[in-house]
């Protein structure tokens, strides 16, 4: 990734066309996983160079291996798609073409454009899933391997850096209400783990072998930590939660329950998507909501992979030795039977240190017009084998 090595020196080679052989410096058992991720999508190198810094910037600088490719992009807008000649399985391809005629935020137009039959297919965010219900179209949903969670950044001289604040705060959060009033979701559940119950264990479900410890509701508990806090510190520094401008209910709520129950004074830093993704790189928050998706990954390990002190996705600055030398040992066995236990392990340091408090996991939620079949949602998106009958 740092260019300093040559490619001949990196484990990898193509002995022919259409063989990839990549020698691991230890034991992964689901490598195999992570290779038919999107990110290990292959890519014409020429294409990519002769592109520069416009590759996959425009329809034009795009080049697909899949069943469809694209045709035009008209950014913020739409983007049409046509079955690609040149696709190894092209004869199993029914559909000629995509369009995806209206990209916008205003969820509400969407839905009145599926009412009136100009598209055929649409996910529902909460904001219009009961405009959807009281119109009696038929709500169908699928799981995802996503899960959400609230960050509490563990960083020196923040906020949320003392334990006994950070405990407060885990049992006056009501989640119920979170997740059944706010996300309001058909299919999202509340979950204790910091993984999915997509997950797969020794022999079956991980959650079903591997239960997380469950996570207490319990306001007056919380009110008499903070209180012993307030006793030793005086009075808390205000609390900045980190939201983007999508959904900022769930935000406003996470603060009102804060301010109502604990008597914390919680300041809401609403940002643009991407000025809020900095930030939370930067570890420039409190508390954070984040969402994570492991796509057709059943492993646990990229969900471990977040909270571990060097990692790039450890946000809220997590460092704990025993996490790291325990995801450690998931990657250098291949035993299943200790890796799991050591996920096991590294879910019951999460629930001991709180970093983190989890949510929900997702469900998608759609309407889809009853001529279209063969479109799989999960655990990717694909319209391959899609159809109109």
């Amino acid at each position: 990734m740092a260019g300093e090595l040559p490619p001949e020196e990196l484990g990898v080679e193509a002995p022919d066309d259409y063989t990839f052989v990549v020698s691991l410096s230890q034991p992964a058992s689901y490598f195999i996983y992570i290779a038919s991720g999107v990110p290990y999508f292959p890519l014409n190198q020429k294409f990519v160079e002769a592109q520069g810094d416009e590759h996959a910037a425009d329809a034009e600088n795009l080049l697909s291996n899949g069943a469809f490719k694209m045709d035009k992009w008209v950014h913020s807008a739409s983007i049409e798609l046509s079955r690609n000649p040149h696709y190894w399985d092209r004869g199993e391809v029914a559909l000629d073409a995509l369009d995806v005629g209206y990209i916008t935020a205003d969820t509400r137009s969407l839905l009145n454009l599926y009412n009136s039959g100009e598209i055929a297919e649409l996910e529902l965010e909460e904001d219009i899933l009961k405009d959807a219900v009281n119109k009696n179209l038929r709500i169908r949903k699928v799981p995802r391997n996503c899960i959400a969670w609230v960050w509490l950044n563990t960083r020196e001289g923040r906020a949320t850096s003392d334990r006994r604040i950070q405990e407060a705060i885990r049992l006056a959060l009501d989640r119920d209400s979170y997740v059944n009033s706010i996300v309001a979701l058909p299919g999202t559940e509340r979950i204790d783990s910091p993984f999915t119950k997509q997950l797969r264990g020794v022999n079956s479900d991980f959650q079903r072998e591997f239960p997380a410890p469950a996570i207490d509701y319990d306001v007056a508990r919380g009110k008499a930590i903070l209180e012993e806090v307030r006793n030793e510190k005086g009075a808390l520094p205000p609390i900045v939660l980190l939201a983007n401008e999508t959904r900022q209910i769930e935000a406003e709520f996470i603060q009102g329950q804060l301010i109502s129950k604990l008597g914390l004074d919680v300041k809401v830093d609403k940002q643009t998507f991407k000025q809020a993704i900095e930030k939370q790189r930067n570890g420039d928050f409190d508390l954070a909501r984040v969402g994570f998706c492991g796509g057709s990954l059943t492993d646990p390990i990229a969900y471990a992979s977040s909270f571990e002190s060097t990692g790039p996705f450890n946000d809220g600055g997590y460092n704990n030795s025993e996490y790291d030398r325990l995801l450690n040992e998931t990657r250098n066995t291949i035993d299943q039977t200790k890796r799991m236990q050591a996920f096991d392990a590294m879910q019951k340091l999460l629930y001991q240190d709180i970093p983190m408090i989890p949510t929900h996991q997702y469900s998608y939620v759609y309407v889809q017009d009853q001529r279209l079949v063969g479109f799989q949602r999960y655990p990717l998106e694909d319209f391959f084998r899609g159809r109109i009958r």
